[in-house]
């Protein structure tokens, strides 16, 4: 691979740090084994590895998406732990990568953008049998972490897979899922070839050769393997149970379809047409015999998943609005590409007359070029501007004009308002069982539950007041992170949409805090479990504490109203215990819960009003000189910010990064092509000889040249240094010395 284009890395993150407009998103974001702390910084960094291996013809970047389990929602720790197993497992353990958890579906999930190429050797990897290795390290994972467990290997493949995907994602219904459900028994346990064709005949379906097996079938040409409704149904092994396979006597599957019956859309095969010049096979002859469907059998029609709730007139609506989006979606383009053509030749036309006044009116030659470059500039820069309307303009038919799945659809629909569509969503197939800290209860006539982000399963995403809720309709889910502000928010939400009489679920903190919350409320909130009652009706009677956040709050909780550099972790390959529940206790002396504190630590002045005196309860104890803190009575020199060194986390360190890095890729970008440009890499703290290249300036900063043999090392400097360098002529001989000296001659520089 000689250009950046297969592996995008910027773009991949540039879409994993995009909010899109959604109230819950971005979560947390990490960077791991990059000099750079912040996203924009690191993306140059990893470009600028994935610059240096020019063999490589596969691509750089790999893209590992976590998910976990309805309800699951691991700490920081946790995740950071999993991340590093995973990449560990998969030989990733030192390569460079940037990880964002996302909240914007019914299941958190973490993406992982991984450089596959290694930051020192510069070799890619490419993990031998990635799956096996990730469904081993996950089942690991899930036994070590308490996680639900899942299955990690496919058990169904090709065709039966496929047609599951339609079923889970589209929510269509597939004519091998039909299949499977209709006649599949019948045809396993048919005796002979003319009972088989029989059943499928009643079903609309045939059977016919195809290579070296069986496919099925329909009335408009749809094909499916046999082997793929069941593995008893392979050509091998039915005609080991019934002999030489045997044509239908009258077959129809290749009929061509009334436009009534024709669906919309293309179909996965063509009929069966005899080629020029040979007979047509039999199959076909009997196609013209056959005599037309009866109206009571059971036919194939690609329509929605059938559910409990009666979804004709949204399907009907769903086709009239996608044969319309079809049939304008060609001259709206057509439109847009004709009003180009006609503003390009009159900006063209307008140009000649421009040059044409110029050449009338102007006789000095060098006045003409001028004019006639700026005249040939404009041009330019109007067909520029031309191309780039249309472009946005083309986009934006192309999103008004989209061919939409059904299931995106509903979505669409549900988000507009449209409260049909969010019950059709919520009753697809597929949707996990509601786990973990949730409130709910009997749904309160004309209670509006839309107004938010809307997954594909119908749950909706809602920013209340600051605190993020999930409703899925007949639930409220809180999440295990909350603090008492949370608690109070759900509970007015839960008494909007379900009354005043809750059920409440989840883990013993959630339950007896969520109850105390509601008796501090003094609100006609009640709860169905009588010992949820009984502690919201202590909490009623006993005066109102100061507002305290749980236990579960974390300092690292992640929203998407955060910036999108807050919750960069860094680099955590040198954390210890990433995969330990707690953090240890900042504080010094600090022991476990119900042990008696220090002497320091007792008798502090915000109890002094309840003392009565002074009094040491024990001869035997004193205050010790390791008591006191170390700041009282201990000489110490003051600390002076104003000469300190910037640290790498500073803004103007990260500019300077940045721009060496940028510098670097650019430079190795036309190495590929021009041969004669040496080799680039980032200042890496070497000390000892080298030349003097050149100075540059890339974004404001300005960058020196240091070239040892064949290399050329670009280290940032500041006004002063660059300043004193300006003097010196190119391959002057100078030193490097530590921290990034430069010394010419004797003299440092």
């Amino acid at each position: 691979m000689r250009t950046l284009k297969r592996s995008d890395y910027a773009g991949l993150v540039n879409y994993l740090l995009d909010p899109q407009n959604k109230q819950e998103r971005v979560g947390d974001i990490t960077i791991t084994h990059c000099a750079a702390r912040e996203p924009d910084v690191a993306i140059l960094e990893v470009q600028h590895t994935q610059s240096l291996n020019q063999r490589a013809v596969s691509d750089k970047t790999y893209h590992l998406v976590v998910s976990f389990r309805s309800g699951e929602e691991p700490d920081a720790r946790t995740l950071a732990a999993i991340e590093e197993r995973l990449c560990a497992g998969l030989g990733f353990a030192d390569h460079q990568r940037i990880s964002v958890v996302h909240h914007d579906t019914d299941n958190l999930h973490v993406h992982i953008a991984i450089c596959k190429i290694h930051p020192t050797r510069h070799t890619i990897h490419n993990p031998h049998n990635d799956y096996a290795t990730l469904a081993r390290v996950c089942a690991d994972l899930e036994t070590k972490f308490g996680l639900q467990r899942d299955n990690h290997l496919p058990g169904r493949r090709g065709a039966q897979s496929a047609a599951d995907d339609m079923e889970a994602h589209a929510g269509m219904e597939s004519l091998l899922g039909w299949i499977q459900r209709e006649c599949r028994t019948g045809l396993v346990k048919a005796d002979s070839w003319p009972d088989l064709h029989a059943l499928l005949n009643a079903y609309g379906l045939a059977m016919r050769e195809r290579g070296n097996g069986l496919v099925v079938s329909d009335e408009h040409g749809t094909t499916v393997k046999a082997s793929s409704i069941d593995r008893s149904l392979s050509k091998a092994r039915l005609e080991a149970r019934l002999g030489p396979f045997v044509l239908p006597e009258r077959a129809h599957v290749n009929e061509p379809a009334s436009q009534e019956s024709q669906p919309a859309g293309r179909t996965n095969s063509k009929p069966l047409t005899p080629r020029p010049g040979k007979a047509p096979p039999e199959s076909v002859i009997n196609d013209h015999t056959q005599e037309p469907p009866q109206g009571d059998r059971k036919r194939y029609r690609k329509a929605a998943i059938a559910g409990r709730i009666d979804t004709t007139h949204l399907y009907a609506t769903y086709q009239q609005e996608q044969a319309d989006a079809r049939s304008l979606r060609a001259p709206a383009f057509l439109a847009l590409r004709d009003r180009k053509d006609r503003e390009i030749a009159a900006a063209k036309r307008h140009g000649r007359l421009q040059r044409a006044a110029i050449r009338l009116a102007v006789r000095d030659r060098m006045t003409k070029r001028v004019l006639y470059a700026a005249a040939s500039k404009s041009l330019v820069n109007e067909i520029a501007r031309i191309h780039a309307d249309y472009q946005q303009e083309r986009r934006q038919a192309l999103n008004q004009y989209r061919r939409l799945a059904w299931a995106d659809w509903l979505r669409d629909q549900a988000q507009k308002g449209n409260a049909e569509a969010l019950a059709a969503l919520r009753d697809r197939p597929g949707r996990g069982a509601v786990t973990g800290n949730t409130l709910g209860g009997q749904v309160q006539a004309g209670a509006s539950q839309t107004g938010g982000d809307i997954t594909k399963h119908g749950t909706v995403i809602r920013d209340v007041g600051g605190t993020p809720l999930r409703d899925t309709g007949d639930r409220l889910i809180v999440g295990n992170r909350f603090n008492a502000r949370d608690l109070r928010t759900a509970l007015m939400e839960a008494r909007r949409l379900y009354g005043n009489r809750l059920h409440v679920e989840g883990s013993d903190a959630f339950r007896q805090a969520i109850a105390r919350e509601a008796g501090h409320l003094g609100e006609s909130i009640t709860f169905d479990d009588p010992a949820l009652e009984q502690y919201r009706t202590e909490a009623l009677s006993q005066p109102q504490a100061k507002e305290e956040h749980h236990e579960h709050t974390s300092a690292n909780r992640s929203r998407s109203g955060q910036p999108a550099g807050r919750g960069v972790q860094g680099d955590r390959a040198a954390r210890d215990g990433a995969g330990q529940g707690g953090a240890e206790s900042p504080q010094r002396g600090a022991g476990p819960i119900g042990v008696r504190p220090p002497p320091e630590s007792r008798n502090r002045l915000r109890d002094l009003s309840s003392l009565g005196v002074v009094r040491i309860p024990g001869g035997a104890e004193v205050l010790l000189p390791g008591d006191v803190p170390d700041h009282v009575e201990q000489p110490r020199a003051a600390a002076d910010h104003g000469v300190r060194r910037p640290v790498p986390g500073d803004r103007q360190v990260n500019a300077a990064l940045a721009a060496v890095h940028k510098y670097v890729l650019e430079r190795e970008q036309k190495r590929i092509s021009l041969s004669d440009i040496p080799k680039h890499l980032a200042y890496d703290g070497f000390q000892g000889p080298a030349s003097f290249g050149g100075l540059r300036t890339v974004d404001r900063q300005v960058l020196v040249l240091l070239q040892r043999e064949d290399t050329i090392h670009v280290m940032a400097v500041d006004a002063a240094r660059a300043h004193r360098l300006k003097s010196l002529r190119r391959g002057a001989s100078l030193t490097v010395g530590p921290r990034g000296g430069i010394t010419t001659g004797g003299r440092q520089r």
